[in-house]
């Protein structure tokens, strides 16, 4: 498969040098669906991560990163207000997730359609 979102968590785990093992997800065969998988990602969703050391289940390719990055040390600043300062210049402006890419799109195609949408999405607590 070639997604993104898989491969930005091969990527770290090769960056911070933690062994790892790949387990194929055929999703051509709803192989996401199956109860072994749905126990490591209720969501089906791809990627998945385990913790073999803790057992700990990541799914969403964003959560996995940062847990990879603050179990290590590796690639993340270890002090909050400069962590803070990295989510912010990622554009997430502290929500990170999708709704942070979809927001501010939605309130600039539709101006004046929804105050909350607008306070919401385009404050910038300056």
């Amino acid at each position: 498969m070639d997604d993104a979102q898989w491969q930005k968590v091969s990527i770290m785990l090769e960056e911070i040098r933690l062994p790892y093992r790949v387990h194929a997800i055929d999703i051509t065969k709803d192989e996401q669906f199956t109860p072994a998988f749905l126990k490591i990602a209720p969501s089906n969703k791809i990627p998945a991560i385990v913790d073999t050391d803790t057992g700990l289940h990541l799914m969403e390719s964003d959560a996995i990163l940062l847990y990879l990055a603050e179990k290590t040390g590796k690639l993340w600043p270890q002090d909050f207000p400069v962590k803070w300062r990295v989510v912010e210049a990622g554009g997430a402006n502290g929500r990170p997730g999708a709704l942070s890419r979809v927001g501010p799109p939605l309130v600039r195609f539709n101006p004046g359609k929804s105050p909350y949408a607008e306070e919401r999405w385009c404050w910038t607590g300056a």
